[in-house]
């Protein structure tokens, strides 16, 4: 955001420049996809996330753009051609790896070109983290945490009830960042799938349900930067 202070003003140029750590890679985030990716045929592109030990549902997915590149996955190190704990062995550029009890730690991915590859998407994510029960009309306060970071809370809805609301939000907007809330019925929010979902760009969101199934509803508050002081 760029704000005015003592005046007006306009022709501000604004650039932003990413330095990458050749050595590991750039830091992937839990569940926003890195978009544009192209490189030539034998070339390799590297990128890292770090997985808690809490994570399970672990999925790498690439996808979109033309070409040919193949997706491998390592866990603790970079992979290489001949070393590496995943590969798809797939033609084209869909290929998915999904780890169900994922290792806690830092996880690897290396992009390499079969051929020359443009305009292709990849994306980490993980889910299942425990679940805190949340009683009707009751506030949890002080949720904090990291970029790709969530808390994830449960909420039993009986028979009959008219409608369902989920709202988060915070009294100190300056410092409270940016997340996002999901709400899915039945099972938990998983890779962020979700049937209802608030993106504002703040933490204040709300999601209302009518006629709410009775039932486990599983909600998700996901920061999409790092947050504090949301309720």
């Amino acid at each position: 955001m760029l704000s005015p202070v003592e005046c007006s003003f306009e022709g501000v140029d604004l650039t932003t420049t990413v330095f990458l750590d050749e050595e590991q890679g750039k830091e992937i985030i839990n569940n926003q996809p890195v978009s544009g990716l192209s490189a030539n045929t034998g070339e390799a592109l590297y990128y890292s996330m770090i997985v808690p030990e809490s994570a399970v549902d672990l999925n790498f997915e690439m996808g979109g753009g033309g070409g040919d590149v193949n997706l491998y996955v390592r866990f603790g190190d970079k992979p290489t051609e001949p070393v590496y704990d995943y590969r798809p062995f797939l033609g084209g550029n869909e290929e998915t790896v999904s780890i169900v009890n994922s290792r806690m730690g830092v996880w690897h991915v290396m992009l390499m070109g079969y051929t020359d590859f443009e305009q292709v998407s990849l994306m980490e994510s993980f889910g299942g983290l425990s679940s805190e029960s949340l009683n009707p009309d009751e506030t949890v306060e002080d949720l904090g945490g990291k970029v790709g970071e969530q808390r994830n809370f449960r909420v039993q809805v009986p028979e009959g009830a008219a409608a369902l609301s989920i709202t988060t939000g915070s009294s100190f907007i300056s410092s409270a960042g940016d997340t996002g809330l999901y709400v899915n019925f039945g099972e938990p929010v998983s890779s962020l799938h979700a049937e209802y979902t608030s993106k504002n760009w703040s933490s204040n969101e709300t999601i209302d349900v009518s006629e709410p199934q009775a039932g486990i509803w599983y909600v998700t508050v996901h920061g999409y930067s790092d947050f504090e002081r949301v309720w």
